[in-house]
């Protein structure tokens, strides 16, 4: 099977790219289109690198019609919710244009397969926990609608190209790190709360910004579903032969929820580095709980979590960060 993968030399693209090498494929299937906006040249172990942007129309037309995959799996994409609700226009152009660019390659190279990398932000603040892929919809930000809105194109893809099947993967909390240090979260200013405390630590920062500490949970703190990274990438390798059967939504967690103040106790623990917490006001939009309901990805496809753990994702995440600084230094 050849596969086309944007956004491979991103944080869970590369980890997907080695997931790839793991289960036997060819490096010479695999070409992965990147801008190397956030991620890094070093994160490419496996296939081929071509070095664009998805915005450009003809150049991602011209390189589907050379390669001709038989899959494409669409990680590219720009993720922080504080940026996309002060710059708006960047997350559509970006995040919907760029896939719609991507989508008619596809339909018109004959390409019917295709993996989706969305998030749970779309379900914005569902009524009921844990959360299905049946949940209304309701992003709170623009990153969240972006998505929402490639969802909607790829339902209406597939209704006028009854060959065309879609997975749409709707990804939890992304935590930790490849377990054998091979690849990693390069980028300077991540986005998940593991990584920024990790971050702050190795910049003898000791301490955290909480924003609310007011939620109606256990101890007032927002609850997430964190996934290690390394499980995640095993679950687009998983629906690929859905792809076989139909169109698919899965949402991608592990079904069970820590608190910031876990997420930072665990972090101490790890670390032996007592961390400052600093309280303030919530941020708009964000709900107190989010835990996927994963019941329908364990049930559908031969997907088995291994890293279900999160002293496991913070020592994973933690041993990469210092690695990354002794090759540094």
């Amino acid at each position: 099977m050849k596969i086309l993968v944007t956004g491979g030399a991103g944080y869970i693209g590369s980890h997907f790219l080695k997931e790839l090498r793991n289960q036997g494929y060819e490096s010479k299937d695999i070409l992965i289109i990147d801008d190397l906006s956030s991620g890094s040249k070093k994160n490419i172990i496996f296939g081929k690198l071509i070095v664009a942007n998805i915005l450009d129309k003809e150049e991602v037309e011209k390189i589907v019609s050379s390669f001709k995959p038989d899959l494409i799996v669409h990680f590219a994409a720009f993720i922080s919710v504080p940026e996309s609700i002060k710059e708006p226009t960047k997350y559509y152009e970006n995040n919907f244009v760029g896939s719609l660019n991507l989508i008619n390659a596809a339909i018109k190279n004959n390409v019917n397969k295709f993996i989706f990398s969305s998030t749970a932000a779309v379900y914005g603040i569902p009524e009921i926990m844990p959360i299905s892929e049946n949940s209304e919809l309701k992003p709170l930000n623009p990153y969240g609608n972006s998505k929402k809105m490639v969802e909607e194109l790829l339902r209406d893809t597939k209704l006028a190209n009854s060959k065309f099947n879609y997975v749409i993967l709707r990804y939890f909390n992304v935590a930790g790190s490849d377990p054998e240090l091979e690849i990693g979260n390069r980028k300077k200013e991540p986005e998940n709360l593991i990584s920024i405390i990790i971050n702050n630590l190795q910049s003898n920062k000791n301490e955290i910004k909480i924003f609310g500490n007011d939620f109606e949970t256990a101890d007032g703190t927002g609850v997430r579903d964190y996934i290690h990274v390394s499980d995640l990438a095993k679950a687009h390798i998983s629906v690929i032969e859905n792809l076989e059967k139909g169109s698919f939504t899965f949402n991608v967690g592990y079904g069970n929820g820590s608190s910031v103040l876990d997420v930072v106790s665990a972090v101490e623990k790890i670390t032996k580095i007592e961390i400052k917490r600093n309280f303030v006001d919530r941020r708009l939009g964000d709900p107190a709980v989010s835990i996927a309901d994963n019941s329908k990805i364990l049930k559908l496809t031969n997907w088995k979590p291994k890293y279900n753990n999160l002293d496991l994702m913070i020592k994973h995440a933690w041993n990469w960060v210092n690695m990354l600084n002794k090759t540094n230094n």
